[in-house]
């Protein structure tokens, strides 16, 4: 099982799958526990390359959800909230994607379609969500670099629902985002 899984994906799933089992695979388990481990590896496993094809396929909705200025009544941004038509609901799925490893490529799945929607709406200011997962892994803003342009009407939040496991690397990457937002001559720390 777990074709065309990475290593690390696998061992994921071996996680997830205990974590879940531990919940509720005892009261699920009413004849032999092995069989139930397994089914369950079996069903996370299908239920991981499903999603990693939806993430790749940026098969899923973004919804966008105006953020008023309580002073004045007006919106000040729309911020990007994913939308997933599985009956577990967004919340759950956020949690399965991050905790099989693919948030970074979610949230990048996410942030390019954001970051095409600012591109097309030339008065739009959206923010969108980041997994600390990704977070820590500054190589990943390579897009931002490319739509430097768009960061002053683009603002990304921190969820923190996965810790982040390098504080120093996320140090790094947070300046570095805000960096794009600011002028040269105005950068922090310089």
């Amino acid at each position: 099982h777990g074709a065309g899984l990475s290593a690390e994906q696998r061992l994921l799933s071996v996680r997830y799958v205990i974590d879940l089992f531990a919940q509720k695979g005892k009261q699920d388990a009413a004849g032999d526990i092995a069989d139930a481990f397994t089914g369950m590896m079996d069903e996370t496993q299908l239920r991981l390359a499903e999603m990693t094809r939806t993430v790749g396929e940026g098969a899923f909705e973004i919804a966008y959800q105006p953020i008023s200025d309580l002073a004045t009544g007006k919106v000040s941004h729309y911020e990007a909230l994913a939308r997933f038509t599985n009956p577990e609901g967004t919340g759950e799925t956020v949690k399965f994607i991050e905790a099989l490893g693919i948030a970074n490529a979610f949230d990048l799945a996410v942030a390019n379609k954001v970051l095409g929607l600012i591109e097309q709406q030339p008065h739009a200011h959206v923010a969108f969500n980041v997994s600390g997962a990704t977070i820590a892994s500054p190589a990943s803003f390579g897009m931002l670099a490319k739509r430097r342009k768009l960061a002053p009407r683009t603002l990304i939040e921190i969820t923190e629902t996965a810790a982040i496991a390098d504080l120093e690397s996320a140090g790094k990457a947070i300046q570095a985002l805000l960096e794009f937002r600011t002028p040269a001559h105005t950068r922090l720390g310089g």
